[in-house]
Formats: C-alpha cells, structure tokens, sequence
C-alpha cells in the first residue's frame, strides 16, 4: 500500500460546525488532514472526527456503509456525526445524539469505488476484506492514539465485511490491534435465516394468497440449495462466486419478488415500495447535492462525482448475500468479543 494525500471528512465537519454556532471551536473538531491508504490501484477514502471527550481515552470505532456500494459519509451527517443534514435548508444542524460525543471515528468508503474512493471496481469479497485488513494495520499504526477499545461496525450488507475482518484480525497475533467487538445493523449475516423469514412473514402477515404462499414454500428448498453450493467449501472458506450469484438470483426472485410485486415494501410493510420514508421520525438533506458542491469538495480534497450508492459495487458485491458468515461472528464470540 502506497499513503495516498486525501482531506478527511473531518474537516467538512468543521466547516459544518463554523456555519452553526459555537461547537466548532469547543469541540475539538476541526481536525488535521490524514491520508487515504491505496492497495495497488485501489485508494481508499476515510473520514477521521475525533470524540468530543479527551480523544486519548476514548474508545474508537470503524464505520463501514452498507448497500453493498452505499458511501460511509451517509452515517455521520445522517445519524451518527456531530451534524445532520436538515432537510428544509440542505444545511447542517448540530446532532445532540452524536456518537461522536463520547468515541473517536473512522469512517471507510469501502468496497472501492465506493463514495469518494477511487480505483477499479474490487472483484471479490475475500479480495475487498484482505485490501481492508491491511488498510486496517497501516491506519492503527499511523494513527496509535485512537488504537484502544476498537469496534467495527457494519451496516446490512457491511456486517458480514466486519465479521470477516474482526475474524481475521484476531488471527494474526503480529497485528497489534486493539478490537474489543463488533456492531452489526441491520446484518446480513445468515442467509438461510433471512429467506426463510420471508416466507414467515409472508404468512403471519396473509401478504400473499395461500396458493402463492404454498409455491413460495415448495420453492424455499430450492433456495436453501442454492445457498448450500454457495457456502459448499465449508465454514469460513471462500465463498463460491458463480453459485453464490446463481443463488442470490433465485432466492430473491422466489421469495422476495413475489412480496415485493404485492406493491408492499420489503424494508417496511407498513407501506408501499418505495415509500419508506413517509414514516420516518425524521428526514434529511440532499447528501448527493451537498457533497457534490464545489466548495466541499476543496474542503474535502477531492475531485470526483459522489453518489449515495455506487451501483457497479453494488451488481458485484451483492451477489455475496447467499454467502453465510455465521462462522465468523461465533469465532469472534468465543473469543471473547461483544
């Protein structure tokens, strides 16, 4: 890996904060440039926003967006950072639920090229995980202060990533890292669990008719099959590209397509596709419009169109969600993590 100069998302941060009120010269912020890390041509972006407590002590964690493909600045000028991106202005408003307040984090825009990463699409998921784990040891090292109480978490399709590197980095007693658990949201992790929801929910919930019920049923086991040739080499061994794709296919056409063609959205039954976010508790700005400004992106150092999720990242990666990697959350558990 060659350090490639990038400006972190930290100091949009900071610029964020200047433009609401006095929090930017308190919190401690507006924090000096870092350096984005490159496997072969691959270059990867981060975004480092130290905790507003003594960052020496803090806990730190590593963030990696879900999708596969979504860009990881999502989470912390969405939920999780010390600014959201208010929807009525497209300007950011101080978050009081931060979880900056209390940990330092490093937010990653992996796969590449995800978000502001830069480089050829990544082809496989041990490939990805074997280009963080070293971009992983390269960051702690440079950066020892935050190396103390590390957690990685993963969203959706992102938990079964942490899970393959937590895994991995406890293997290796040379790396000198210092994780203490894993936060999975919204994991897809077990994908025999997660079909075969689909059919249980299907029927708790009369979403579809007994007759369409009954063939999702019968074609279950033709999923489950799938699944079997994808994860075929055993527990904790690499997932077989071809027949994790073909399974994917399959599993998603027989048991979740036949939901989604009801016009019910299959990330909350409560509406219709594609109106998720009538419910929401709150909504937010237009990331793509913000971070696509000129200005930000000279705060940022970079120079690249940014999208929510990258969609050839996505058509790679996700034919991985038949892979199960219920192996590596056991290993981390027996190894004491939490």
């Amino acid at each position: 890996m060659n350090a490639v100069p990038l400006m972190i998302l930290a100091q949009l941060g900071a610029s964020m904060l200047s433009q609401v009120g006095e929090r930017g010269t308190r919190s401690g912020l507006s924090k000096r440039p870092q350096s984005g890390e490159s496997c072969a041509r691959t270059v990867y972006f981060y975004a480092v926003i130290e905790a507003d407590i003594d960052p020496l002590t803090a806990p730190t964690f590593l963030y990696l967006g879900g999708g596969p493909g979504e860009s990881s600045p999502i989470a912390p000028m969405g939920f999780a950072g010390p600014c959201n991106l208010d929807s009525a202005s497209d300007r950011p408003v101080l978050n009081e639920f931060s979880w900056t307040k209390r940990a330092n984090s490093v937010w990653v825009d992996a796969p590449a090229p995800t978000g502001f990463s830069t480089g050829p699409v990544e082809r496989t998921l041990n490939g990805a995980v074997a280009n963080l784990i070293q971009f992983v040891d390269e960051f702690f090292k440079k950066n020892e202060k935050l190396n103390k109480n590390v957690h990685l978490v993963g969203s959706s399709s992102s938990a079964s990533v942490v899970a393959m590197l937590g895994a991995r980095i406890l293997k290796v007693s040379g790396r000198k890292i210092d994780l203490k658990g894993l936060m999975m949201i919204s994991g897809v992790v077990g994908p025999s669990a997660l079909y075969r929801g689909c059919l249980e929910i299907a029927k708790e919930r009369a979403l579809l008719s007994k007759k369409n019920l009954d063939k999702m049923e019968a074609n279950l086991e033709k999923c489950l099959k799938g699944i079997s040739e994808c994860n075929e080499l055993g527990p904790g061994r690499p997932p077989l590209g071809y027949h994790c794709r073909k399974a994917t296919v399959t599993c998603e056409s027989l048991l979740v397509d036949p939901i989604r063609k009801t016009g019910t959205s299959v990330y909350d039954l409560r509406v219709d596709d594609g109106n998720e976010e009538d419910l929401y508790a709150f909504e937010l700005g237009d990331f793509e419009d913000f971070l696509n400004l000129e200005s930000v992106q000279e705060h940022l150092g970079v120079s690249k169109w940014w999208y929510v999720e990258n969609e050839e990242v996505f058509e790679v990666f996700g034919q991985y969600t038949t892979y199960d990697t219920t192996h590596f959350v056991t290993e981390l558990l027996n190894k004491g993590m939490k």
